[in-house]
């Protein structure tokens, strides 16, 4: 009995799945032992044999449709912002709401398909836009020449000390890998990433004149909001003063 039990209640569960049923031919043998329980099993043996074969298949299913859902529900997490994923986030919340996970064909496919493709073409892009970036930035440090004049082996530790290096695009060919690569480096993150490349592109040409110069340092001058002419020659002014003091210690990479 106990087990006939356990067999109804795996063909249900927590949302999205479907309420275990209630089984009342099982909760009616639960009271009876002995004889009067066996004969109970041998009268409801046919009814009982299609009951515990319709939970199985159920349990079978929701063992089968549950991680993919659950996958979907975590890509869309990822996906967040994404053009036409509040849709998709809409239909996922309204099968775990309406406990549809069993309906047929498969609720979660189309979103889990969905939310996958943009975030692909997404990652794709946002790696795309890093190479591209460091391509780039590359190109103009190459030209300097303050990095011509670099012997060529110190640039790789150069640019290894600044944070610079082409990265691999993310493995993504299973919705469970692409999970993974987004776990590893989200979509916010290759921003980060490629929004840095600039700064540290300039922090490797800063060692390169360093390197040239030994007594360069880098000058920072001050930000300002300029709304007319006067303004932007006091600017220019203090500017220059900052300038012209660095330079009694040496040269200024500005």
């Amino acid at each position: 009995v106990k087990l006939l039990a356990a067999t109804a209640a795996g063909a249900g569960g927590d949302p999205p799945a479907p309420p275990a049923p209630q089984a009342p031919e099982v909760k009616a043998l639960e009271g009876l032992m002995g004889n009067e329980l066996l004969r109970a099993l041998h009268d409801a043996a046919d009814e009982l044999t299609q009951r515990v074969s319709d939970w199985q298949a159920k349990a079978k299913q929701i063992q089968a449709r549950l991680p993919r859902f659950q996958l979907a529900e975590q890509l869309a997490a990822c996906a967040a912002g994404l053009p036409g994923m509040d849709q998709e986030q809409a239909t996922l919340e309204a099968i775990r709401a309406n406990r549809s996970l069993l309906d047929d064909p498969e609720p979660a496919q189309a979103p889990l398909k969905a939310i996958a493709s943009a975030l692909r073409t997404a990652l794709r892009d946002a790696h795309q836009t890093h190479a591209d970036t460091l391509a780039a930035e590359q190109a103009k440090l190459d030209a300097h020449p303050a990095w011509q004049a670099l012997a060529a082996d110190k640039q790789p530790a150069m640019l290894a000390a600044a944070g610079i290096k082409a990265e691999p695009e993310p493995a993504m060919d299973t919705d469970a890998a692409l999970l993974q690569a987004l776990r590893g480096r989200d979509l916010a993150g290759w921003q980060t990433l490629t929004d840095a490349l600039p700064t540290r592109f300039a922090q490797a040409l800063a060692a390169a004149v360093k390197d040239a110069e030994p007594k360069a340092r880098r000058v920072m001058l001050a930000g300002a909001t300029i709304h007319d002419e006067t303004e932007l020659d006091a600017w220019l002014e203090q500017a220059r003063s900052d300038i012209e003091h660095a330079l009694q210690d040496g040269p200024v990479i500005l």
